[in-house]
């Protein structure tokens, strides 16, 4: 596989971690904008001079990796990366106020005491914890969700993009089989544009994060390809209902 111009590289401490980076950057692995190394403690200074003479744009690490390579590499930048507590927390906490249905999983290697944290957070969640990749992949295939859980999803990434266009929904409800949004918008947004790029990143998305959701498309297709697009006008929001 050929690496792109200023591709980032993700190092890690073993294989067991390469696998789970690679399954998470999977598009980005396979389109050459990222690569993932495993570096042993005795060659870490190797594998980063060679990754910087590849034309590597970035290096990321975390630990003492990180360490090392923040003192030996500086023709690029070295990223630190790692997954606190008050990451869990904060991760938590939005996906209460977001989402019916919520999922904790965590490899074995990172600490968190849940129940310490269960009363303060006021929250409800099933836990997993997994060692290897292909007990992460059974997790997910046999995760539970409902149409709402997906379609709340759908809406929160309906929503980051559309804040990149001038877009603020109103309204948001789905059938099933069709989501209808109610939104404003400016005269010179795209919306075409818009909506293809919602098209694109939430297909891509909520097949990654739902992957059992793929058994039960047609043509592995998540939208199809027409959509209906209706002005309102300046008609109040209480006529539009009817």
């Amino acid at each position: 596989m050929n690496l792109k111009n200023d591709a980032v590289a993700f190092i890690v401490a073993n294989d067991v971690l390469k696998k789970h980076v690679e399954m998470i950057m999977h598009e980005q692995v396979q389109s050459g904008d990222a690569v993932v190394v495993k570096a042993d403690v005795n060659n870490i200074e190797q594998t980063g001079r060679a990754l910087v003479d590849s034309g590597i744009g970035a290096i990321v690490a975390r630990g003492g990796t990180y360490a090392d390579l923040k003192r030996d590499i500086k023709s690029v930048p070295v990223i630190k990366i790692e997954v606190s507590v008050a990451d869990i927390l904060f991760s938590l906490d939005k996906a209460k106020r977001e989402y019916k249905r919520i999922y904790l999983i965590l490899h074995d290697s990172i600490f968190f005491d849940f129940d310490a944290w269960k009363s303060l957070l006021n929250i409800q969640m099933t836990v997993y914890r997994y060692v290897s990749v292909e007990e992460l992949k059974n997790i997910l295939n046999q995760l539970e969700y409902d149409d709402d859980t997906v379609a709340d999803r759908a809406k929160v990434i309906f929503s980051y993009i559309a804040s990149g266009y001038g877009i603020e929904v109103d309204e948001w409800n789905h059938d099933g089989a069709h989501i209808h949004v109610m939104f404003r918008t400016q005269p010179k947004s795209e919306l075409s544009k818009f909506i293809s790029a919602y098209k694109s990143a939430g297909s891509r998305l909520l097949k990654k994060e739902f992957p059992a959701i793929r058994k039960k498309l047609c043509e592995k297709t998540f939208w199809s390809q027409s959509f209906c697009l209706i002005t309102a006008g300046g008609a109040l929001i209480g006529v539009i209902r009817k």
